[in-house]
């Protein structure tokens, strides 16, 4: 019989990585109980840091209010980053 591997625990906010992406260190609350993730955001742009000159992704964050119902009522775009367990 397989050992379980030791759970980490997981905080209310967690730093992750989208290397399909190319993301590094993104700020994300964690679902345990989520099939799917979402990022609930318009406006996605990319621009160049004034800094360092790479890449940013900018984002204007969607209140919940603007969350598309279950039954399918409205466009709910989907990605895959192959980040599966």
């Amino acid at each position: 019989m397989l050992k379980p591997k030791k759970k980490r625990p997981l905080g209310r906010r967690e730093l992750i990585d989208l290397p399909a992406l190319a993301l590094r260190g993104v700020e994300a609350k964690v679902d345990t109980g989520a099939y799917t993730s979402a990022i609930h955001c318009d406006e996605v742009r990319l621009a160049p840091d004034p800094a360092t000159g790479q890449p940013v992704l900018h984002v204007r964050l969607l209140d919940p209010a603007h969350l598309i119902a279950v039954n399918g009522a409205g466009v709910s775009p989907r990605i895959d980053l192959g980040l599966h367990a």
